[in-house]
């Protein structure tokens, strides 16, 4: 999309899946960017919550990670081929709702900013939030039990350093859902469960973008698996960077994108054994979403009291 800012045309994204983390994000922009009218040249690049913030205001992980000047941003944009679209494919942009839409709105401008399309994907959020704490766990990045890990003390002391450690507020789904459908006219919500009709997700996802629907041929829902780490070495020689990665990445990471993406997939689950929650836990988070659940399904239209409906003999 062409947007006059400053006085100057610059090309920005006519697409954003703004999250959740952790809800299939990976597997939708994978199958976004397999289309060849969409282009993805940058996955994450958060510009929109960390627009102009100094580095006390970010995250320490996300510090050098995240792009925060317009400059920067517009560079990623600038050679797409022939894409007609630019998906901008952020997750924090969900949790980050008001400095989101505030950036949004105010570099788009508010004409432009209604031509948007905006994807968002929900999964319960007690999943999401076990999925997350065991990514993070699989990375090397959490040393705390579950348990430990979302006692509010914990997630206040911790939040600074990573923006993901805050597990719960992560899924607390109905204002930052509601903040996007208030101020965007071309919201689309999707539930996690709906990715796994592959065919029936796809087309609906293409056509609510006005664009053709073609042949995807991968749709794995589970591109980025978590889990509780097994081959500690594979993980880390996986996400570590290197000369041998960067040069696959240059010379071949583009046209076999989506076939490295299954192998680094495979290879991590490989690396893995499931890890589970315990059934007090778990009930005592049904009790902590249940208002927001709530909220969020009179808002949206659809029944969601399977993610906070209590088990037999409760």
């Amino acid at each position: 999309m062409i947007v006059d800012y400053n006085g100057s045309d610059i090309n920005l994204p006519d697409i954003f899946l703004v999250g959740a983390a952790k809800c299939g994000t990976t597997t939708v922009a994978s199958i976004l960017d397999q289309h060849e009218h969409i282009a993805i040249p940058r996955k994450e690049p958060g510009f929109f919550s960390h627009r102009n913030k100094s580095d006390d205001d970010i995250d320490a992980v996300n510090r050098n990670r995240q792009v925060s000047k317009i400059e920067d941003y517009i560079k990623l944009y600038e050679n797409i081929g022939e894409a007609s679209k630019i998906a901008d494919c952020s997750v924090r942009y969900l949790v980050t709702h008001e400095d989101t839409i505030k950036n949004i709105k105010e570099i788009y401008g508010e004409y432009k900013s209604q031509n948007l399309k905006i994807l968002i994907i929900l999964r319960n959020p007690i999943d999401r939030a076990f999925s997350h704490y065991n990514m993070l766990l699989k990375n090397g990045y959490e040393k705390l039990t579950f348990e430990e890990a979302i006692l509010p003390e914990n997630t206040e002391s911790r939040r600074k350093e990573r923006l993901g450690f805050d597990y719960l507020n992560h899924g607390l789904y109905y204002e930052q859902v509601k903040a996007y459908l208030d101020n965007f006219k071309n919201v689309k919500v999707y539930l996690f469960e709906e990715l796994k009709n592959s065919e029936s997700f796809t087309e609906d996802l293409f056509v609510n973008l006005d664009l053709d629907v073609p042949e995807i041929k991968d749709t794995n829902i589970s591109l980025n698996p978590s889990g509780i780490p097994k081959k500690i070495w594979l993980i880390r020689l996986l996400n570590r960077d290197s000369v041998a990665k960067r040069f696959l990445k240059k010379h071949f990471y583009s046209k076999h994108k989506h076939s490295f993406q299954k192998i680094k997939a495979k290879l991590m689950r490989m690396s893995i054994e499931k890890n589970t929650m315990s059934v007090e836990t778990r009930e005592e988070l049904k009790d902590f979403f249940r208002e927001d659940v709530l909220k969020l399904q009179d808002l949206l239209g659809v029944d969601l009291t399977q993610w906070i409906q209590k088990s037999d003999g409760e």
